[in-house]
């Protein structure tokens, strides 16, 4: 029931004739600028000095990390080199060091959530950062108890909260036991107690379905995302691990039509490759000149134990390639990721995006190879989340 006023106007009523006698200036002030992205709101700092003022406020920092959720580009890590941001549009997105040199050591970067950054140091120490490169801020997190090895496999777990001013995020590693041979553990950090925790829940390599390689020097682990409460590995084997950040449960995962951690090209089309749509994990590949995302209905059937479940699809989503920005030849294209529907790919020396929802093809990069075999390349929201 809505509460009414001595006038016998409800309060809901109240509020939209405040919002009619409001300026058009009050009102992008007041509801939409904190749906920018960080760099077009560093651009709009100089309109005036209401919306400076509007724009440096904690609350609004904190309003802006909850309400900006848009992809905004990927960073890219060639093998041994320095990161770059690869953004979908330069005017909206963007970051003032898109090297981290911010950082007190150069890094490699693992995992991103909502804004944050999970990078690991290439000093002897080998120490953990979450940062958000948008302000520069960061946080050198404590080391583990447990040994990650040389090239850990990381995900860094934040969801924006209107409730909470600060990031409340968690950082997860899978790790192979030194206990129990062919069994994998997991450690969790938690920002609110700043400290690691083992879980109790392990996960044991079914040796019948695993490859000569995997059992003799362990599982590799690849690409590494978080969706919906989830975290998935891909694995050397041609699975997928899965973590459950609430109950901490893991499972291993086939989902159908997905390809291996490496990108292999099969059937006339690219290997598919977990992503996201409408924030549920999808499969993404390309055939001539369409671009297919299958999105992953049922998260709890991806998560129930079960030595190789397969993941319940929907039907597939086919979006037409623009063919006056992107031809599909005799360079096969090479998916790198699908993020909240758009697909980021390379057709030779080219990088393109395409917006399955608007069937918008752009083209990042053209006559210049940026992006390699190999690379690290993680999706980034161009938000304004504080970690002080």
């Amino acid at each position: 029931m809505q509460r009414r006023n001595k006038s016998g106007k409800s309060s809901g009523t109240n509020a939209k004739v405040h919002m009619l006698d409001m300026d058009l200036k009050d009102i992008l002030r007041e509801q939409a600028l904190r749906f920018l992205p960080a760099k077009a709101l560093f651009r709009s700092l100089t309109v005036c000095r209401d919306w400076k003022l509007q724009i440096s406020t904690p609350f609004f920092v904190h309003n802006q990390s909850v309400s900006c959720r848009s992809f905004s580009g990927v960073f890219v890590q060639p093998t041994g080199a320095l990161p770059f941001f690869l953004s979908l549009d330069e005017m909206a997105y963007g970051v003032p060091d898109q090297e981290l040199k911010f950082l007190p050591e150069p890094v490699d970067v693992k995992s991103s959530s909502n804004g944050l950054l999970c990078c690991v140091g290439r000093g002897p120490e080998r120490a953990y950062y979450v940062c958000n490169p948008a302000n520069q801020q960061w946080k050198k997190l404590p080391k583990p108890s447990n040994d990650h090895g040389s090239n850990p496999a990381i995900a860094v777990v934040f969801e924006p909260s209107v409730l909470s001013f600060i990031a409340d995020y968690k950082v997860v590693c899978v790790f192979a036991s030194t206990d129990i041979e062919g069994a994998y553990e997991f450690e969790i950090y938690s920002s609110d107690r700043d400290s690691w925790k083992v879980s109790p829940e392990m996960y044991f390599v079914n040796s019948k379905y695993t490859y000569e390689r995997d059992r003799a020097q362990g599982i590799q682990f690849g690409r590494v995302m978080y969706v919906d409460g989830v975290v998935y590995w891909s694995m050397s084997c041609g699975k997928t691990l899965t973590l459950d950040i609430r109950t901490q449960k893991a499972a291993e995962i086939i989902v159908y039509g997905y390809g291996n951690v490496y990108g292999v090209y099969a059937g006339g089309c690219t290997s598919s490759y977990l992503g996201t749509m409408d924030g549920h994990l999808c499969t993404s590949s390309i055939r001539d000149q369409c671009v297919n995302v299958t999105v992953i209905h049922n998260r709890h059937a991806n998560t129930m134990s079960s030595n190789a479940s397969k993941a319940n699809l929907n039907p597939m989503h086919a979006s037409r390639l623009n063919p006056e920005v992107v031809k599909i030849s005799c360079d096969k294209p090479e998916i790198f990721l699908t993020w909240d529907g758009i697909t980021v790919f390379r057709v030779g020396n080219d990088v393109f995006s395409h917006d399955v929802k608007t069937n918008a093809t752009k083209a990042l990069v053209q006559g210049e190879r940026k992006i390699n075999d190999g690379h690290t390349i993680v999706p980034y929201v161009n938000s304004l989340v504080s970690l002080m």
